[in-house]
């Protein structure tokens, strides 16, 4: 479970009581094979003889020890004898016994150390170590392995670190699980927590999270912190036992009392998430802060936040810039993308797009997605960074693979512009879509618009309709707006005026122009929803105020007609000439008859044939009719035929009755002349 925490490895409490003692940590350890070191006494004990010479009882492989001249006995009577002073010798051959057991774990010991502190100081590695360095890892390993044959506890556990990691050995997680399997049965606590750890992972021995909890609990209850923090784990994710939050807490605060760092950074976020009924700033702040100044780099940063939001702890940008960049120079990628965020905002920094893009650089390209985007949008905006489209496309792009919804949207708007990459609509909807299955309404509402117009994607009204829906549901005012037309239109869904208003409405009280207007103008029309021109009136003034140009032609109109409000022609002349000027074709043609008849404007026929000029250009029938007209009569322009027969032409063209009957005037009289 190494992922779990930086669960630190030692020699046992008790290794050489007066000696120094070495931490050994995962970090570092290499798999080596040293070819036959110990394959010989990896053997079981020989209990071929079936009872014990001294004590007359039967043996059995976890009772019985082997001596150097191969007499097997029960381990607990050659410890008897070795309590006398005399006759140290072996009951049926008369040999000498061999030193103790605890003598023998103290040499080995002694001797591994010496070898540990090489590799320590970069030395050597255990993958090659010097004749003599190996030399002495063969006596220590085989001291081990007769005092651990003979029962003793830490040279069994001792093996077991030693075979799990390939210190001096060849590399065995099956026989690393033995010894410590061997030592656990004992009662040893580590070797408890150890052989959890393989039950766990399925290292060496069969998985089994049933056994894994039976032996976390069981060094856990001897006041084991990593097997404290891995029981939390286990009850936090609800691998192996139901999911609790509060026996997860009751663990981890074990641990953390013990100053497990991975437990208080737990404990932290169950206390800042009200994780286990535990919610309180306060305490999250403590526990966060006391794994934070242990080095932990993901409690820096989480600390930091805690003080950007000022959660139980006064807010303070300085100290969440010092906590995020104590992590960030640490190499965290989440802290360096918080960090670029400080320096773009100029929160407890001075703001420095330059520093900010270094800082999401950093995290970017270890993968921090959200970085990714940022730098993206930098590119695009040459903020802090040369502008480069290509470059922005090409971070938007890294985040959009990892699924970064805003990153997906933005690069489909990127390939439907063609900017910064080439321009492609089927790239484009790909990325729409992409956002739009994870909810994004932006997204939906853009992959919709592609459905309507067919671009990138086949026509198809009703999936534009699905998809339009789907953001209005979610309160996306530009959704609203376009489902609301649908329905006005029929397309796609039934014709519906009643769901358009209800649509339009929606949008409309979020302030969107658009929707405003087309509400003004259900009520106008009185289409599904009762008529009401002082609701039309005042839904339309909302718009036009934001630049409308619909809304301000038709509250032009509104005002000419005198509906809803007293007729006013400056008003209207006002209104229309806002909407003329950004091209809104019915308030060109109506500005220009103004200008004509000098009503809410200083007449001017100049005026008037310049509005219908720009109206008849952009199609409007009767624009062009009476352009026609202005160019037959020489009304603010040299009067010519052939220019008024152009645009009654245009008209007629477009089934306007009465410049077909003028045209053919026009082509009479031209007859006439020609006779």
């Amino acid at each position: 479970m190494w992922s779990r925490g930086l669960l630190q490895q030692r020699l046992p409490k008790d290794a050489l009581e007066g000696q120094p003692q070495a931490a050994l940590h995962r970090e570092g350890r290499q798999n080596t094979k040293h070819q036959g070191l110990l394959d010989a006494s990896k053997n079981e004990v020989n209990i071929a003889v079936e009872e014990c010479s001294i004590c007359l009882n039967s043996l059995t492989e976890a009772s019985a020890t082997t001596l150097s001249c191969a007499h097997v006995f029960h381990s607990s009577c050659v410890a008897e004898l070795r309590k006398f002073k005399v006759q140290q010798l072996c009951p049926l051959c008369r040999a000498p016994l061999p030193p103790g057991p605890e003598k023998r774990f103290e040499e080995a010991t002694l001797r591994f150390l010496v070898v540990h502190q090489m590799v320590e100081r970069d030395e050597a590695s255990w993958s090659a170590l010097p004749a003599s360095a190996q030399r002495e890892m063969n006596e220590a390993a085989a001291d081990w392995q007769i005092a651990a044959g003979e029962g003793h506890v830490r040279a069994q556990y001792m093996l077991g670190m030693a075979y799990e990691d390939g210190l001096g050995v060849t590399q065995d997680n099956e026989e690393a699980a033995r010894w410590f399997k061997k030592a656990a049965d004992q009662g040893q606590a580590e070797a408890q927590y150890k052989i959890g750890t393989m039950y766990d992972d399925g290292c060496g021995v069969t998985q089994s999270y049933k056994e894994a909890l039976k032996w976390y609990r069981k060094s856990a209850d001897q006041g084991s912190d990593c097997a404290q923090y891995n029981l939390g784990y286990l009850f936090e994710s609800g691998v192996g036992v139901s999911q609790s939050y509060e026996k997860a807490a009751h663990w981890y605060r074990k641990a953390a009392e013990q100053g497990h760092e991975d437990a208080q950074l737990k404990l932290g976020i169950f206390f800042a998430n009200g994780f286990g009924e535990l919610k309180n700033d306060e305490e999250a702040f403590r526990w966060l802060k006391k794994a934070a100044d242990q080095g932990l780099i993901e409690a820096q940063w989480k600390l930091g936040l805690m003080f950007k939001e000022g959660r139980g702890v006064t807010q303070s940008y300085e100290k969440a810039v010092r906590r995020f960049k104590e992590a960030a120079e640490g190499g965290d990628e989440i802290a360096q993308g918080l960090l670029g965020n400080m320096f773009e905002e100029g929160n407890g920094v001075l703001q420095s797009g330059q520093a900010a893009a270094y800082w999401y650089t950093k995290a970017a390209e270890q993968g921090q997605v959200g970085a990714q985007y940022s730098l993206g949008c930098m590119f695009k905006e040459g903020r802090g960074v040369t502008q480069s489209n290509g470059e922005a496309a090409r971070w938007f792009k890294k985040a959009a693979d990892q699924g970064q919804v805003f990153a997906q949207c933005t690069l489909g708007d990127m390939y439907g512009q063609g900017c910064g990459v080439a321009q492609s609509y089927s790239e484009a909807a790909r990325w729409f879509k992409k956002a739009a299955e994870q909810g994004d309404g932006l997204a939906q509402c853009r992959i919709g618009d592609m459905y309507t117009k067919g671009l990138g994607v086949a026509q198809d009204y009703v999936e534009a309709a699905r998809w339009f829906k789907k953001a209005a549901e979610q309160g996306d005012g530009l959704a609203q707006c376009r489902i609301g037309d649908m329905y006005t239109k029929g397309l796609g869904v039934a014709q519906d005026d009643a769901e358009a208003a209800r649509w339009f409405k929606k949008a409309a009280d979020q302030g969107l122009a658009k929707a405003q207007w087309m509400l003004g103008r259900m009520f106008y029309y009185g289409r599904g929803i009762k008529q009401s021109y002082a609701k039309a009136f005042w839904w339309n003034e909302k718009a036009a105020q934001q630049g409308d140009a619909e809304a301000q032609s038709m509250l032009g109109k509104m005002l000419e007609e005198g509906s809803s409000a007293p007729k006013n022609d400056k008003e209207a002349a006002y209104w229309y000439k806002k909407a003329a000027e950004q091209g809104q074709v019915l308030a060109q043609c109506s500005l220009a008859l103004m200008y004509g008849q000098g009503r809410g404007v200083p007449q001017s026929i100049v005026e008037a044939v310049r509005w219908f000029k720009k109206a008849a250009d952009q199609g409007l029938d009767v624009a062009q009719y009476s352009l026609a007209g202005m160019y037959k009569h020489g009304l603010g322009v040299s009067r010519s035929n052939d220019e008024a027969a152009r645009w009654y032409k245009m008209a007629a063209g477009q089934g306007h009755a009465e410049a077909a009957s003028q045209l053919a005037l026009l082509d009479g009289i031209s007859s006439e002349r020609n006779k």
